[in-house]
């Protein structure tokens, strides 16, 4: 019965290594393997059982504790199997479950098709909404800017060239005022020379011919 006991044991480490790989790679072929190493197993403790019964009393109270210590260690592995299994099993269906979902709202057409969204989706829309309707605001009102501005240019640009008329226009009159000044101070010269001179013959007429 010795080979009894080393395939309980050695089936026990290869499980629980099998067990390590499994919970690292999640494949398929391993979860299964897994799962018959563990039957394997609880067949192998029930034979070296069978063997430990038939043992004198004084080695049967030793060998039961090895046999117990190694299902209980094998227990502890069986529910981390079961538990990943569960996990893998819930993750499955959940995957399936939105594949389903997701298929039949591609497949869904015309007035009756229904559309379920969440309330956070919603407001998240709405501000969408009203984000792009402040974008549209903003770009009017900096087009209407940008058009006043534009109009304002025009009118200045023309006021500039009305202040460039007038004061050439001004430029040219004060050359003149200042020509007309100039003559007329010269007149006013010509005339007080015209007085003197005139003058000053009537005075040396009448005083040599008086």
């Amino acid at each position: 019965m010795e080979l009894a006991y080393n395939r309980a044991v050695r089936l026990k480490y290869t499980v629980e290594q099998r067990m390590g790989e499994l919970i690292q790679t999640q494949q398929k072929d391993l979860e299964v393997e897994t799962g018959q190493l563990l039957n394997e197993c609880q067949d192998a403790f029930e034979t070296y059982e069978v063997y430990v019964r038939k043992r004198p009393v004084s080695e049967r109270d030793k060998l039961k504790q090895e046999l117990d210590q190694m299902r209980a260690d094998i227990q502890d592995t069986e529910n981390k199997y079961k538990a990943y299994v569960a996990q893998q099993e819930a993750m499955r269906s959940q995957a399936e479950d939105d594949k389903r979902r997701r298929d039949q709202l591609l497949t869904r057409r015309g007035d009756d098709t229904e559309i379920y969204i969440s309330s956070h989706d919603v407001a998240y829309s709405e501000g969408l909404t009203q984000a792009n309707s402040g974008i549209e605001n903003l770009l009017r009102t900096g087009a209407g800017i940008l058009d006043d501005l534009s109009h304002q240019r025009d009118v200045m640009k023309r006021v500039q060239r009305r202040i460039r008329d007038v004061t050439s226009k001004l430029g040219l009159s004060n050359t003149v005022m200042r020509l007309i000044d100039q003559r007329t101070t010269q007149d006013k010269l010509f005339l007080l020379a015209g007085i003197i001179i005139t003058s000053l013959l009537m005075y040396l007429v009448y005083h040599f011919f008086g």
